[in-house]
């Protein structure tokens, strides 16, 4: 089960610097996300451990780690982002409604407050954020929309993010 990730604050107490690179790229992801106001959850983990029963956890993004590429001066990870919600659904006939082509569901709905969510976290991230804590991030121009997915329930946007940062391993933590 994907936990959401304010419970693992608590790996970083006690840490030195040098070790916590990691955790420096995945909290600049989970405080600009929550930093949006869209977002209620930040999860991090396998997307299909996501608990679409616990509906309190939505508007949520899940994290999901993809790559490192070290080299003797910096450290790129690369992340998998999913903003995600769980659409609601109306057991009318969509026939018989006012305005059918909206369907009897809200995924559209969804499709829009994900797609502001991710403009919104890209616009927050490239205005200084990442400056001031040495880091350089790329984010993809591209997000794909996705419906259904874990269990036919979650539907949003997805993307990928690579956050550039010093090597810590070196003496100084920059070279």
């Amino acid at each position: 089960m994907a936990l959401p990730f304010q419970r693992f604050g608590c790996h970083t107490k006690g840490k030195n610097e040098k070790e916590m690179s990691y955790y420096k790229a995945t909290e600049l992801i989970k405080n600009t996300a929550q930093g949006t106001g869209l977002i209620t959850t930040v999860t991090h983990g396998n997307f299909q451990d996501i608990d679409v029963k616990r509906q309190t956890l939505f508007p949520l993004l899940h994290v999901v780690p993809v790559n490192l590429v070290v080299t003797s001066s910096i450290v790129t990870y690369t992340y998998t982002l999913f903003f995600c919600d769980l659409p609601d659904f109306n057991k009318e006939d969509q026939y018989k409604m006012a305005a059918p082509w909206w369907g009897t569901d809200n995924t559209i709905d969804v499709l829009n407050q994900m797609s502001l969510a991710v403009q919104m976290f890209i616009d927050q991230l490239t205005r200084g954020v990442s400056v001031d804590n040495k880091f350089q991030v790329a984010v993809t121009n591209t997000g794909t929309f996705f419906t259904n997915k874990v269990e036919n329930l979650l539907t949003g946007v997805q993307m990928d993010i690579n956050i550039t940062m010093p090597n810590s391993s070196t003496t100084d933590g920059i070279c």
